[in-house]
Order: structure tokens, then C-alpha cells, then sequence
């Protein structure tokens, strides 16, 4: 047997398979760049709208910062009115709840 190199075969069934196996590599990276530039994509916008979001959050925080003394104030004014508008009772002395007739008081142990 002679180890003689096997002769280059410019056409024919090995040369297209090369070339589709070439074109199929190129294909799939293509879709994998494309992908990986859609998910860059996203994630770039997603990081404005939380920039966004931030700037509203802040401007909402400095607007009650600014205006929770007065909230309170009128908070406490409020309850002070309902307060008062309510009849008073006296908390501090229960009378007994009456029984029902034909009720067994249950004791709790």
C-alpha cells in the first residue's frame, strides 16, 4: 500500500458540502448576532424607563417632603373633629353584657 496523499478534489459532492456547511455556520451566527443585539436592545430601553421612573419617584418624594407638614397637621385636625363629634362614653367602666334567656354562658379556660 502506498501512503500517497489523497489528490484535492476542486468540485464535485465534497466541495458543496463544505460550501453548505460554510453557508449554515454563517446563517446560524448571523440569527445568534441578531438576537444578541435584540436583547441589548431591550435591555436598553428597559434601562431608560427605569431611569424614568426614578426621576418620577423623586419628584413625587420631594412634593411630600414639602407638603407632609401640612398633611399631618391636617391629619390631626381631622381626627380632633371626629373626635369630638362622637358621643362620649365612658371607657374606663363596662357594664355587664345581660345575658340572653335560655343561654349557657361559656367560660373560657
Amino acid at each position: 500500500m502506498s501512503a500517497e496523499p489523497r489528490p484535492v478534489v476542486r468540485g464535485g459532492a465534497d466541495a458543496m458540502f463544505k460550501w453548505a456547511c460554510l453557508g449554515v455556520a454563517v446563517v446560524f451566527l448571523s440569527a445568534i448576532l441578531w438576537m444578541i443585539n435584540d436583547v441589548r436592545l431591550h435591555v436598553r430601553r428597559s434601562a431608560q424607563v427605569v431611569e424614568d421612573s426614578a426621576k418620577v419617584v423623586d419628584q413625587a418624594g420631594k412634593v411630600v417632603n414639602t407638603d407632609l407638614p401640612e398633611i399631618v397637621q391636617r391629619s390631626r385636625e381631622t381626627s380632633k373633629a371626629v373626635s369630638d363629634a362622637l358621643p362620649r362614653s365612658s371607657i374606663g367602666s363596662r357594664r355587664p353584657r345581660r345575658s340572653l334567656p335560655n343561654c349557657r354562658r361559656i367560660s373560657s379556660s
